[in-house]
């Protein structure tokens, strides 16, 4: 496989004030093709190409002690790489050979949807008005589906809905498999001196998400049985800093032990991310 691959940046920003600053980005980018074998068939996965605009701002409030920064995207993605469903030409000429009467077979391989778009809302916001501590919290919209996908593989649910006739199905305008709509972060940390020369910390942080469809299910379908429902994660710590960074610190990870799974019509994947505590120990010699 040999391709020439293009790739642009465009970045205008502008400052209102010392606090505000609007900006503009134009970003073209292209993921590289490949060549594959199909079934003893040499085949050909096209590059991807994407054209992303961002417009948004970024902002320090109340005496700098807020930075809250915003911004709405928009991405235009052409052959979008995917699993798609394709003819097995090797099948489908040994069908032939053999007689039969429907000969042309299908499989489903790597290769290109024709039109995909990514669009929504980010923003990020850090606060340290309070002494001794520091507030962060940031959120995201992503609605990311498929424009034009006519020949995506049936859900193995309706795999049975396949026929010479109809071998695959059109997802148009149906969501980008492993993509949530929804998802945020929210955390803390609160550091203060004590016993003279040693610092207490204490922080946590929780990410969230609302549901997606598997990715890591048998095909990239959309199966109604591939659903992972939404949940948090929350990680946390507190610990003891000395003067010359010798820290000791309890640490837990999914503190709240959110045990969801990802689903499959075939399978069943375990979350993970299982409730882990635990010390560490770091400094410097």
């Amino acid at each position: 496989y040999h391709d020439l691959l293009y790739t642009a940046l465009l970045s205008p920003s502008y400052r209102i004030n010392d606090d505000i600053t609007a900006y503009f980005s134009y970003q073209r980018g292209e993921k590289s093709g490949a060549a594959l074998n199909v079934n003893f068939v040499s085949g050909r996965v096209d590059p991807e190409s994407t054209n992303a605009y961002e417009l948004g701002l970024k902002t320090i409030l109340f005496d700098r002690t807020l930075t809250f920064n915003t911004d709405i995207y928009y991405m235009d993605i052409r052959d979008y790489q995917s699993a798609v469903r394709v003819v097995d030409e090797f099948t489908t000429a040994t069908n032939i050979a053999n007689g039969q009467a429907n000969p042309v077979a299908y499989v489903t391989a790597q290769g290109n949807v024709d039109h995909a778009r990514v669009q929504g809302w980010e923003f990020d916001l850090a606060y340290s008005g309070i002494p001794f501590t520091a507030l962060r919290f940031s959120g995201a919209y992503t609605d990311a589906y498929f424009v034009k996908f006519e020949n995506a593989a049936f859900p193995d649910e309706e795999a049975y809905l396949s026929t010479a006739a109809k071998p695959y199905t059109d997802q148009n305008g149906a969501n980008i498999p492993g993509v949530s709509k929804w998802t945020g972060n929210i955390g803390a940390e609160f550091r203060h001196p004590v016993f003279t020369d040693k610092t207490f910390h204490a922080s946590f942080n929780t990410s969230f998400n609302s549901r997606y469809n598997n990715i890591a299910d048998t095909n990239t379908s959309n199966s109604d049985f591939a659903w992972v429902g939404g949940g948090s994660r929350t990680d946390a710590s507190i610990g003891l800093t000395t003067q010359n960074d010798f820290d000791i610190s309890i640490i837990a990870r999914n503190l709240f032990d959110d045990r969801k799974h990802e689903p499959g019509w075939i399978s069943y994947t375990p979350y993970a991310y299982p409730r882990w505590l635990g010390i560490s120990l770091s400094g410097k010699l």
